[in-house]
């Protein structure tokens, strides 16, 4: 496994764990959940089923991308594409959003399979 898929778990949970302390978070929504549920998500006491996970990471602000896109991505932002990357990446968001308008279906389908989350916003400051 290469460094960038390691760092995207933590950073994905983190942001995730952000989103809960949050009570008008898109995650309690996305997942049916209360704020008054918090004690209960974190002790593993509620579970997430395999077809809430596109409307989770979505919800958390991230999408899921193919393991051949992201690490592509990679690559190409070793090679000093970075400003490009970003808009290549907002596209290809912007595409599968247009394609399943449905909130959480964005990537999963499709004839990859979905690996780590990636961080999805076209505002350069959060990028960085």
């Amino acid at each position: 496994m290469r460094q960038h898929e390691k760092a995207a778990h933590p950073a994905f949970l983190r942001d995730l764990h952000q989103h809960l302390l949050e009570p008008d978070s898109p995650v309690y929504e996305a997942m049916g959940w209360e704020p008054a549920d918090l004690p209960r998500i974190l002790n593993g006491e509620l579970s997430v089923t395999v077809d809430k996970i596109p409307a989770l990471v979505s919800a958390a602000g991230y999408v899921l991308v193919s393991k051949r896109l992201n690490d592509a991505i990679w690559t190409m932002a070793q090679a000093g594409s970075a400003e490009w990357l970003v808009a290549l990446a907002a596209q290809v968001a912007k595409s599968r959003t247009a394609e399943h308008p449905t909130a959480g279906d964005t990537a999963a389908q499709g004839p990859t399979t979905p690996t780590a989350p990636v961080p999805h916003s076209t505002d350069k400051r959060q990028n960085s």
